[in-house]
């Protein structure tokens, strides 16, 4: 891992550390059987990651908080902003928390996102779906539905989208649809239901990587009623701004016909990346009709539909044949080579779920093979949920899921009985080579979450894909964890990490840390090395810049 993870203190420009070079062939020694630990391929020429300490993002006092399924994004030109999209489901709100200096604090410049007319942003019964999305200018794009206050949770879902150039001090809210509420649908069984609500349920967006004006909003639309309920198509629909948000086309029915003519029911929330030759890529797993007797259904196909007319017409096709048991996926594009990864979870009949990857370097043409991610033996029936998946500039990929293989309560799936768990994790692994070949999967949580308490797993399963953004020195990933929160209360908050892929823990324009490091590694070398190791471990912090040093960053310990 190299000595230069022991210079805790250091800055962009070199400075004097006598005591610290002393203490560090032990120090390195340590650290090389910390990151031992653990088996897998290795990728080629991958650095070894260092995962520092996970920190609170959702810094909140209310006791009903519950902040579930976050989101993050990098600012393009600057790789230590990072913006967190998160709704507290109990509360309503959509916020926008925002770091300056690479997630080691954070700021609230958005209490609610949402207008006056529809407060609430989060749907208690189906998750928060948030996203954001920087555009090449840097004004940052976010994704939200909304309901009134008195309709909340389930009634009229209105898409909005959010605009900002100042990470959220100021922000203009457009309306992309407005739902109805005097639908009728008939299913193919004859059953006719009138005055259904139309939802446009939870959000995806994309902006195009070279013009910052051109916009996809994404989601998935169905209808609500007493006795049919989801027995209506929910259909992927995207609309399209060519604007900068001010205004929408109408929305298009991503998977409505098939590239081979065949017709697809209906698919879930379409996920979408832009090439650099302006081509949009959505991707969605298919929903096969509910009065299809379940003998009969076959396996759930993940689908890709691309559009090279900005959104006016799509092509499907089928991307992989699935599963019995499938999430929809998430998707990254390689800026520098136009490849894409598209992660997903699935289930084939008792057997566990397990997260998979494909990728494509001709625009979908062919994809590769699937891929699993996780590196535990498979005859273990671990669960692995809900994977996220973002690519670097410089090709890095970073792959992060929930994981139970640490739960000393986990029992595998049986054809009689669900999994039993409690404590999860969140894993990712990295490939340095396009995918041919990844890194050993590594423990990104500090503390395993107990899924007992709040909404995420709890009651609701209010699951959503790991919240994960790259950049060359680093990986940020944000996950809901319920450890700071009341158990009688479930509330839940949103924290991060940052796995750094750099030997100096100061991502570039970052300011350095000052006395009290948060690298979580100094855990583990105290148990290693004992009183040895907290004594170098001491010299080295007193060589660090005192706080009143130019460029040095207090952290409260009370925030470890």
């Amino acid at each position: 891992m190299g000595v230069g993870h022991l210079e805790l203190g250091r800055s962009l420009a070199s400075r004097p550390r006598t005591r610290a070079k002393a203490a560090a062939p032990l120090l390195a020694a340590a650290l090389a059987g910390v990151a031992s630990l653990g088996g897998g391929a290795t990728a080629s020429e991958l650095p070894a990651p260092v995962v520092e300490a996970s920190r609170q993002v959702t810094v909140d006092t209310s006791p009903t908080r519950l902040f579930d399924v976050p989101t993050v994004a990098v600012h393009p030109d600057d790789p230590r902003t990072l913006v967190v999209a998160v709704g507290d489901a109990r509360n309503g709100g959509c916020q926008l928390r925002v770091s300056h200096d690479g997630g080691l604090s954070w700021e609230t410049t958005a209490k609610n996102l949402m207008p006056p007319a529809l407060p609430y942003c989060v749907h208690r019964n189906t998750g928060s779906y948030i996203a954001p999305a920087f555009a090449p200018d840097g004004t940052l794009y976010v994704g939200l539905s909304g309901t009134p206050a008195n309709d909340h949770p389930n009634g009229p879902m209105t898409a909005v989208v959010a605009r900002t150039k100042d990470l959220g001090l100021t922000s203009e809210l457009s309306t992309v649809a407005v739902p109805r509420t005097d639908i009728t649908f008939t299913s193919i069984t004859g059953t006719t239901e009138t005055n259904l609500i139309g939802q446009h349920r939870y959000a995806s967006l994309a902006v195009d990587p070279v013009d910052s004006k051109l916009v996809y909003r994404g989601w998935r639309y169905g209808l609500r009623g007493t006795v049919i309920e989801n027995a209506a198509p929910r259909l992927p629909l995207v609309a399209v701004s060519h604007d900068g948000g001010k205004t929408w086309s109408e929305p298009v029915n991503t998977v409505a016909t098939m590239a081979d003519g065949q017709k697809v029911f209906a698919g879930d929330v379409p996920v979408m990346v832009v090439a650099g030759d302006h081509a949009v890529y959505s991707f969605t797993k298919e929903i096969i009709d509910v009065a299809i007797p379940a003998a009969q259904r076959g396996k759930t196909r993940l689908l890709m539909s691309k559009s090279t007319d900005a959104g006016k017409t799509w092509s499907t096709t089928v991307i992989n044949a699935g599963a019995s048991s499938v999430t929809n996926p998430f998707a990254a594009i390689d800026r520098r080579t136009g490849t894409m990864y598209v992660t997903w979870d699935q289930r084939e009949g008792n057997g566990p779920e397990e997260v998979l990857l494909v990728a494509s370097a001709d625009g979908g043409r062919t994809w590769s093979e699937p891929r699993r991610m996780s590196d535990d033996a498979a005859s273990k029936g671990i669960e692995h949920y809900n994977p996220g998946v973002s690519v670097a500039p410089n090709g890095r990929i970073d792959v992060a899921w929930f994981d139970f293989r640490n739960d000393p309560f986990f029992v595998a799936r049986t054809a009689t009985a669900a999994p039993v768990t409690r404590y999860a994790d969140i894993y990712m692994t990295s490939s340095t080579d396009g995918g041919r070949t990844w890194g050993p999967n590594l423990r990104v949580t500090d503390r395993s979450i107990d899924t007992s308490i709040g909404v995420t797993f709890s009651n609701f399963g209010l699951r959503g894909t790991v919240g994960i953004a790259s950049v060359d020195e680093a990986a940020y990933v944000v996950w809901p964890d319920s450890r700071g929160g009341r158990p009688d209360l479930e509330s839940e908050d949103a924290y991060l990490t940052r796995v750094r892929f750099s030997d100096d823990p100061v991502v570039p324009g970052t300011a350095e840390p000052s006395n009290v490091p948060w690298i979580a590694l100094g855990a583990a070398i105290a148990v290693i090395i004992g009183g040895l190791a907290l004594g170098a471990g001491t010299q080295i912090l007193r060589a660090q810049p005192s706080p009143g040093t130019a460029d040095a960053v207090r952290v409260p310990r009370s925030e470890l």
